[in-house]
């Protein structure tokens, strides 16, 4: 546009931003002003936005971190009887240490390996300050991994505890007893399948011919998504299949001590002179209002005794294909180390009397003890005068599980369990016994 009042030529300001803005627009590179109003809603929304993440967000984070957070459990590994040893991730079985009575620290990803006859105890505890409330009993030629052992870090966390280990074979059995404020979760697995366990009970797990099998002895646990029921049995097999398993039939009548003694057990005490102080059996009443057995002898310098209580069995079994032993129990106190200078004082021990496949009378022994170490006091862990296998060791005022191998096997196919005395030897000692069964099994 030309500026005719003044006449000069020139074109005007107004005419040039004009004409800009036509050339800008025919280039398509028109930029408008964003609107106050516009940005002011923007900024608006957000802030909002950033606001609500940082309160939902944060907290969220913060929760989930307490809440997942954990550290290595306790675990500790010690020896019972016979030959124990593990091996890290790195290692082979024959780079293996042997593990002692006074026992050791494990480790996630180590292994444990027990020998023919023996037996090694396995413990998991939320702290090392805490008394272990998940114990794992290895029997022999029993071969398992732990996986994971983890605990919250934080008390404030709702997550269990969590155990969990491969079964590589053999026989193990489960005795957990957490605190009313702890949860947890044990999973026991093999290429065969996986058990289950989320509550306090009593549980044996074995890997075996080609199978995998779960007993559910008090609580309950799932193998392979399928709920055992306490006193059941069920087993699985390369083909993924679960199987209930024939119920084992206890031979024994009142092995836990519901009723008066007197009804199915006979009460006897020795001592070696008419003044010493006899040992006492009573039936008491636990916490959990289960009744118990507890057999003492207390005082200074009492000498000798035994004290005992037998059931008459007289069960034909020959036609049994599994008879186990299995007893439950703590050794609350004994004076003499180990099982005394010729191996036959021990504050329990378990005698089996039975007619073998021949026609003759025989007998099955195991001792226990929880005080003294045969490598340095140089006692012995057996019976001197005839050796029926080695004791085992047991913790000191700890509620315990043993279950004897197939004896059926073990005897070579015995006809007649005549009886089975339960008795303490020695001096001064306490022990608890909480139940015991004679198991037979027919068929599978």
């Amino acid at each position: 546009m030309v500026d005719r009042a003044h006449g000069n030529g020139r074109a005007s300001p107004a005419g040039n931003a004009h004409t800009a803005v036509i050339a800008l627009a025919a280039r398509g590179t028109v930029t408008m002003n964003p609107s106050p109003h516009r940005i002011a809603w923007t900024v608006l929304f957000a802030a909002l936005f950033i606001c609500v993440a940082l309160a939902v967000g944060v907290p969220a984070g913060i929760y989930g971190y307490v809440n997942n957070a954990t550290n290595a459990a306790a675990m500790r590994v010690s020896l019972q009887s016979g030959i124990l040893t593990s091996f890290s991730p790195v290692e082979s079985i024959k780079d293996a240490r042997v593990v002692d009575l006074a026992g050791r620290e494990f480790k996630e990803e180590h292994t444990v390996v027990a020998g023919d006859r023996s037996y090694g105890l396995l413990t998991f505890a939320h702290t090392a300050a805490e008394a272990p409330y998940v114990q794992v009993q290895l029997y022999s030629n029993a071969q398992a991994t732990v996986l994971r052992a983890r605990s919250p870090r934080f008390e404030l966390s709702t997550a269990p505890d969590e155990f969990a280990l491969t079964l590589n074979a053999g026989r193990i059995d489960v005795l957990a007893d957490p605190p009313p404020n702890r949860r947890f979760v044990m999973l026991v697995s093999n290429p065969l399948g996986e058990v289950r366990i989320t509550e306090a009970g009593q549980y044996t797990i074995e890997v075996l011919d080609g199978h995998m099998r779960a007993t559910t002895h008090t609580g309950s646990a799932n193998l392979s998504s399928k709920e055992i029921a306490a006193g059941t049995s069920a087993a699985t097999d390369a083909s993924g299949i679960v199987m209930d398993e024939p119920a084992p039939v206890n031979l024994l009548r009142d092995g836990n001590f519901q009723v008066p003694l007197q009804a199915n057990w006979t009460f006897t005490t020795e001592v070696n002179s008419p003044t010493a102080v006899r040992g006492t059996i009573s039936r008491t009443t636990r916490d959990d209002r289960s009744s118990t057995l507890l057999i003492e002898r207390t005082g200074e310098n009492i000498g000798w005794g035994r004290t005992s209580i037998n059931q008459r069995i007289d069960a034909d079994i020959a036609g049994a294909i599994d008879v186990r032993m299995r007893i439950v129990f703590a050794i609350l106190d004994q004076q003499l180390a180990i099982c005394g200078s010729e191996g036959t004082e021990c504050p329990l021990m378990v005698r089996i009397d039975y007619v073998a496949k021949d026609g003759r009378d025989d007998f099955w022994l195991q001792g226990f003890y929880a005080k003294g170490d045969p490598s340095i006091v140089k006692l012995p862990d057996y019976v001197r005068s005839n050796f029926r296998g080695n004791h085992i060791a047991k913790p000191l005022g700890v509620q315990q599980i043993f279950e004897s191998e197939n004896l059926h096997t073990l005897l070579g196919a015995p006809r007649i369990i005549r009886s089975i005395t339960l008795y303490a030897e020695g001096h001064a000692l306490r022990t608890r016994i909480d139940e015991v069964e004679m198991m037979i099994v027919t068929s599978r």
